[in-house]
């Protein structure tokens, strides 16, 4: 039969056929584990650990699954291994394998090696750049860029070209925009051409 664990006469534990329950009554339900209570040893981490067939899988869920402080979830299956962790007030990662394929940062994500976006919906998938800061909102200002960045022979990330979109007029109902191509030229950045709503413009000359 069950086992049952109260406290103040209320029951908050028991066992089942299939595990156990934690009851929070008309509370929280908390399960509770704390290492290092004396914060004398960072390698004691509190973490809960699941395996099946035999070991073959498992996965952890908790702090320092890994011996540092971070929250993490770790799985474990034919000897590869996948995670994902979270460091209080920084960054968030995500793995495949040992390598790290996402991590936020102070002014975005990251993301490393191939990024596919797959949609269903009719015109296919659509990538959305959205500048949403008011205060900026004025003719001919840059609002949207993409950029190209490869090594140079110092082996230091360069950017090689980028493409900029302008809000020539921002007037409701009569705005205009356009797409401005960059490309660098003996190490500096040159405005190639525009494409706008009158037409083609070329600006400096091609590198």
């Amino acid at each position: 039969g069950a086992s049952e664990l109260y406290h103040n006469n209320v029951k908050t534990f028991e066992t089942t056929a299939s595990g156990a329950k934690i009851h929070g009554n008309t509370g929280d339900a908390v399960l509770l584990l704390e290492a290092d209570t004396g914060n004398n040893d960072e390698a004691d981490n509190a973490y809960i650990e699941f395996t099946q067939d035999g070991g073959g899988v498992t996965a952890k869920s908790g702090l320092g699954v890994d011996g540092n402080n971070r929250y993490q979830i770790d799985t474990t299956t034919g000897g590869g291994t996948t995670k994902f962790d979270i460091h209080g007030g920084a960054e968030t990662r995500l793995y495949y394998a040992t390598n790290i394929k996402l991590e936020t940062e102070t002014d975005g994500v990251n993301v490393q090696d191939n990024f596919r976006i797959t949609s269903t919906a009719d015109l296919g998938p659509v990538l959305h750049l959205i500048s949403n800061d008011h205060s900026d909102a004025s003719d001919f200002t840059n609002e949207a860029q993409i950029k190209f960045f490869a090594d140079n022979d110092a082996d230091q990330s360069t950017e090689f070209a980028e493409i900029t979109m302008m809000t020539d007029d921002v007037t409701d109902g009569s705005e205009n925009g356009r797409i401005r191509f960059h490309a660098i030229n003996n190490g500096t950045q040159m405005d190639l051409f525009d494409m706008t709503t009158s037409g083609m413009q070329i600006r400096n000359s091609t590198p």
